[in-house]
């Protein structure tokens, strides 16, 4: 299973194990992060097209802002736990795949966020 396809999992099933090894895990947070990590990579999907397509646009890491709890909270995840350590590495304020990561591992990974991670219009 790539990394989305296990953030989809924890969203469906709200089992934190799936993606962490923590017991008390902050459950808010988790889903933030896994909304944050799916949204990021859908629009990293939505960039390859475009650049397919021939306009100017360029793949970028996903910015993270340690005033948010679940940005530090992601932070630790990535040092510390496997699902995210193994698949993403931190550069400062910056999140992106780790360099050994393979380029189809990456595309595939988009293209699953693209195609299932859908949310529903919050109408207010």
């Amino acid at each position: 299973m790539n990394i989305a396809e296990l953030l989809l999992s924890f969203m469906d099933k709200q089992n934190p194990t799936i993606i962490v090894c923590q017991c008390q895990a902050d459950m808010e947070s988790l889903n933030i992060i896994a909304i944050e990590l799916l949204s990021w990579l859908k629009l990293e999907h939505k960039r390859t097209i475009w650049m397919s397509q021939g306009r100017k646009t360029a793949l970028k890491p996903m910015m993270l802002n340690y005033a948010y709890p679940w940005c530090n909270r992601l932070k630790d995840y990535v040092q510390n736990e496997p699902v995210f350590t193994n698949v993403f590495r931190l550069e400062g304020d910056y999140l992106s795949f780790r360099s050994d990561i393979s380029e189809e591992y990456k595309q595939k990974t988009r293209q699953f966020a693209f195609d299932n991670y859908n949310p529903g219009m919050v109408i207010g």
